[in-house]
């Protein structure tokens, strides 16, 4: 479960992380305290395939105050180990405020970053994404909720 509002408003809060439950919720650990300090986790996604991979979304917060200045640290973290350790892939970099994984293929990802666009990855976020164009607005947007419809063509 990703902790923290990360709706980009004043009166949001960071959150303390990442919490896994094992036993349907009667126990909880954190992950990634330390990784996620002054962050909020927008989303979480798991593969499918290979469930100990997970990405996390994270926007960053300061006290009350989402989006106030960038911390460098916000954006999309990875874990192939089930949450022991994480790594920020660094591209894209920013706040994340959405992630949605190609039902057919766990390893194409889109990643929503507001005020820029909708960035694609095709190997999981092992290198660069790549930021959509051909045919998406060119504007100031606040909020992107990408969606993949779930059979071919996406």
């Amino acid at each position: 479960m990703g902790t923290g509002e990360a709706n980009l408003a004043g009166e949001c809060e960071y959150g303390v992380g990442i919490l896994k439950s094992t036993d349907g919720g009667y126990s909880w650990s954190q992950l990634g305290a330390a990784v996620f300090a002054n962050l909020s986790i927008s989303k979480i996604i798991i593969d499918p395939i290979q469930p100990l991979t997970m990405w996390a979304a994270t926007t960053y917060g300061e006290h009350g105050f989402i989006c106030s200045k960038s911390s460098g640290n916000s954006g999309i973290y990875k874990t192939t180990d089930g949450g022991v350790t994480w790594s920020n892939v660094r591209f894209p970099t920013g706040d994340i405020t959405d992630l949605v994984m190609d039902p057919l293929n766990p390893l194409v990802l889109y990643a929503a970053r507001n005020y820029v666009g909708v960035y694609k990855t095709t190997d999981g976020w092992n290198r660069a994404g790549t930021l959509l164009a051909g045919g998406l607005p060119v504007a100031t947007w606040y909020r992107i909720a990408p969606v993949v419809h779930p059979t071919p063509p996406h």
